[in-house]
């Protein structure tokens, strides 16, 4: 197991990326002289792309330096800008498709992160990249959810036997459904995180009575911004922080919120077992946005010693010349070393190692009658006896 983080500093295009991702909305305005030789156009749009975060390359750039790039570079640019625009407007219409269909039914809803974060955090629906959809619901309401659903053009992405669906209920926190037709796949959650990461964010929030963003002129409901300050670095630590878009998100919404208590997120963040987690996030921000925090809250995420290795190392990943997904034992020391407490380490390892999921269900078909025979395929997966499959 990896005990060490990696290190890795940005290139050039890297850089100029980061400067364009810190102006964007900021008062002081940096000087991109700097940029005018040496530049590769076409690389610096590809890592825009795959970092989640072309809309707001675009918009930096159209506002501090619409000359620095070469003429067609920029048209280039400009093409990628409307081609992720449009796809934003058609998964912000599905989005409120979905929310008013599963009000029809009386199934209360809360649509996050996609296209309500980008308005709720940047105040444009067209400044993020997203790829699906995500709604929150009540546990009681996962079947009705399904069956709507799989009624109006989407089905569940693997066929569940009832034994396979009964501990994806009770060990994961999402159902992830795929169009038939439509313009984009939709997670529908019933908590925060899986148990073994045992982060009970679900404890400050209610399906009921959230706050509403307008949505292409429709209202739908939002999170808080408190409890999706604190979704947001639990989900950017439960990924590894693999985009800068994580990043970003954490440094807009705080931007956009001006009004936080931050004594109460502090108390949160370690009643829900979160602390450190919740520091990292907020210590990238601070590093990579340059990020204003509260006197309290930067002190303590200068003190954490586990947090700083932890955003020393996925500051690497996101520099990485040439990087590949984390293997197994590099997320788990990551996961583990980002746990406040030392019982949810022990409870990480042995569902981790023990329990049964999708990845071990597709290596092959069994009947219930035969289900803990993937208790021990799992192992055999695990130390590298068994291959998974896609």
């Amino acid at each position: 197991m990896m005990t060490m983080p990696l290190r890795a500093e940005p290139t050039l295009e890297q850089t100029l990326l980061l400067e364009c991702l810190r102006a964007y909305g900021a008062q002081e305005r940096p000087d991109l002289r700097l940029f005018t030789t040496n530049v590769d156009w076409a690389a610096l749009w590809q890592t825009a792309l795959e970092q989640g975060v072309l809309p707001l390359l675009y918009s930096g750039l159209k506002e501090l330096a619409p000359g620095l790039p070469p003429q067609q570079e920029m048209a280039n640019l400009r093409e990628l800008f409307k081609e992720n625009s449009r796809k934003n407007l058609l998964m912000a219409a599905e989005l409120v498709k979905v929310f008013r269909l599963l009000r029809s039914h009386s199934i209360s809803a809360i649509p996050f992160k996609g296209p309500v974060l980008a308005v709720q955090a940047y105040g444009d629906l067209l400044m993020r990249q997203f790829a699906d959809l995500d709604f929150l619901v009540g546990r009681e309401d996962i079947k009705k959810v399904e069956q709507v659903l799989s009624a109006h053009g989407y089905q569940l992405w693997h066929a569940f036997t009832p034994a396979q669906e009964k501990s994806h209920l009770k060990r994961t926190c999402e159902f992830t459904f795929l169009p038939v037709r439509g313009p984009a796949s939709i997670d529908v959650h019933w908590r925060f995180a899986a148990d073994y990461f045992t982060a009970n964010l679900n404890q400050f929030c209610s399906i009921e009575g959230q706050e509403a963003v307008l949505l292409e002129g429709h209202a739908v409901s939002m999170l808080p911004a408190d409890i999706m300050l604190l979704y947001l670095c639990l989900h950017g630590t439960f990924h590894l922080w693999p985009k800068l878009s994580m990043v970003c998100d954490i440094a807009r919404l705080i931007t956009a919120s001006p009004r936080l208590d931050w004594q109460r997120l502090l108390h949160m963040a370690a009643a829900a077992g979160l602390r450190r987690i919740f520091l990292l996030g907020l210590g990238l921000a601070q590093d990579l946005m340059a990020t204003k925090l509260p006197a309290v809250v930067a002190t303590a995420v200068a003190a954490d010693q586990a947090a700083k290795t932890l955003q020393e190392h996925a500051r690497a990943r996101l520099f990485a010349r040439h990087g590949t997904a984390p293997g197994f034992a590099e997320t788990a020391w990551f996961h583990l070393l980002a746990k406040d407490r030392f019982s949810d380490r022990v409870r990480y390892c042995c569902i981790r190692m023990f329990f049964p999921t999708i990845e071990d269900w597709k290596v092959i078909r069994l009947p219930d009658r035969l289900y803990f025979i993937y208790f021990f395929l799992r192992l055999m997966r695990l130390s590298g006896l068994l291959p998974s499959r896609a």
